[in-house]
């Protein structure tokens, strides 16, 4: 899973390592496996959940923004039969569009946001994967 950095100052509404927490228990709530470094890397689709979060105070009072979630993999070309190329390619994305909210109620609207992208994440992750 790969979390942007978010600027310092905005440390007060959200870290990348509160976010990382949050989406890692989002997913194992829900049965869907949280690969560590190691694991990813020996899957040949190396997959990997990133989330990016972009916010800009406009005017000192105001945060204007754009958060995208998406799930990157591996996808591999074949020539008569061998594997010949890879590249990484998002199989699945969805975004919160563009947000603009005063400061007081950042924090909150932001983990709105992220808890509905992942809720459109889960539902299609389990409308395509059995649960184990």
């Amino acid at each position: 899973m790969v979390v942007e950095d978010i600027d310092a100052d905005k440390a007060s509404i959200a870290t990348s390592s509160e976010l990382k927490t949050s989406l890692e228990l989002r997913l194992r709530k829900e049965g869907i496996r949280v690969y560590t470094q190691e694991e990813m890397t020996g899957d040949p689709r190396r997959p990997y959940l990133y989330l990016n979060v972009n916010m800009m105070n406009i005017d000192g009072t105001r945060e204007i923004g754009t958060m995208d979630l998406s799930l990157n993999q591996l996808l591999w070309t074949v020539t008569n039969g061998k594997l010949t190329q890879a590249c990484y390619a998002v199989t699945w994305h969805t975004n919160a569009g563009v947000f603009c909210w005063g400061d007081l109620i950042v924090k909150q609207h932001l983990s709105d946001k992220v808890e509905s992208m992942m809720d459109e994440f889960v539902n299609a992750w389990l409308a395509t994967h059995t649960k184990k």
